[in-house]
């Protein structure tokens, strides 16, 4: 599922859309707890359809080979 906010610059006029990647959580019954991010997140200005940033999160797999590498 993923989780969409509105951010508005007043200053600028502008207003953009957030679409966050999906997060989940690992090593609930063993081991320590964390948080592990892994899709792209999208940033769209609504004015301007044509301007747009995507930024690409991997999960951080098994071996940890991935771990914080965006």
């Amino acid at each position: 599922m993923k989780h969409k906010q509105i951010i508005t610059l007043t200053k600028f006029n502008e207003t953009y859309e957030l679409t966050a990647p999906p997060t989940s959580i690992h090593n609930l019954i063993i081991g320590k707890l964390y948080v592990d991010i892994g899709g792209t997140a999208t940033i769209k200005c609504l004015e301007n359809p044509n301007v747009t940033a995507e930024t690409k999160f991997f999960l951080r797999g098994w071996l940890g080979d991935e771990a914080y590498k965006v």
